[in-house]
């Protein structure tokens, strides 16, 4: 029995492109903002200051995007 696959390659260089150029990382980024932003139109604000609000982040770490906050009383709220 003999199995041959044609196509491999292109489909090799073509995965090879994405991570590359970057376009994977642009993606996260883009998608991690949507999530920041979302995070922060739903998120309570007990002050004035919006500080919480104002403390989310979107970072891009590896392949992943990382949606967090800084502030102590977070997981209190």
């Amino acid at each position: 029995m003999q199995i041959s696959i044609e196509g491999v390659d292109g489909v090799i260089n073509a995965l090879q492109n994405l991570v590359s150029g970057g376009k994977i990382q642009n993606a996260l980024a883009m998608a991690g903002e949507v999530v920041r932003a979302d995070a922060v139109m739903n998120c309570p604000s007990p002050d004035s200051t919006g500080r919480l609000k104002g403390s989310i982040t979107s970072t891009v770490e590896g392949n992943s995007a990382v949606i967090g906050t800084n502030s102590e009383y977070a997981l209190i709220i």
